[in-house]
């Protein structure tokens, strides 16, 4: 179970860091077929994550492997919807010898890219809402139910209940709150 945890934890750092890269990455072909470099040496030269799955695809159009298979196997591979669309264009790129296809490409990855983070900025709102309900105002209303409602109302709840809820309960909610806006963070 830890390991499977594990393995998500890492395609998900992995997909995270390929779309944080895929228009950059795009630009930089672009810009280099455009100045005259061999198709196999631009992905060769192309820096990060998705440079390192772009330098496979590379070495194996180099033994003879046609491109777009070399591509589409890296695209299979790929946990990022990005660098999967980038893949099919550089395919096409390699078939067609124009990369202007690229540059819209990134521009439109970017454009995308920015939406999501000013969607997240707009739920930041609530989730910060329900970090400051989980970890102030719910305890807060909780003791004073405790107190107040003991002394009229037959409660039933012991104190070592009490203390485990407090301790324990509010603080995971609070930390749940937490993880909940770092994973829903765009990369």
């Amino acid at each position: 179970m830890i390991s499977l945890l594990a393995e998500k934890i890492k395609r998900f750092k992995e997909e995270k860091a390929l779309d944080s890269e895929t228009a950059s990455c795009l630009l930089l072909v672009h810009a280099l077929l455009v100045s005259g470099e061999s198709f196999e040496r631009v992905l060769e030269s192309v820096p990060g994550a998705a440079g390192e799955r772009l330098k496979r695809a590379a070495l194996r159009i180099r033994k003879g492997e046609k491109a777009h298979e070399s591509l589409a196997q890296e695209k299979n591979n790929s946990p990022s919807e990005y660098f999967s669309r980038a893949c099919d264009e550089l395919a096409r790129t390699y078939y067609t010898g124009t990369s202007e296809n690229l540059a819209a490409l990134a521009k439109n990855i970017s454009r995308e890219r920015q939406n999501k983070v000013k969607e997240y900025n707009s739920k930041m709102i609530m989730y910060s809402l329900f970090f400051v309900v989980s970890a102030a105002v719910l305890p807060a209303m909780f003791e004073s139910f405790l107190i107040i409602g003991s002394s009229f109302m037959d409660i039933s709840i012991s104190p070592e209940q009490a203390f485990l809820i407090t301790v324990v309960g509010f603080p995971a909610l609070s930390a749940f709150s937490v993880l909940l806006a770092i994973i829903k963070r765009p990369g």
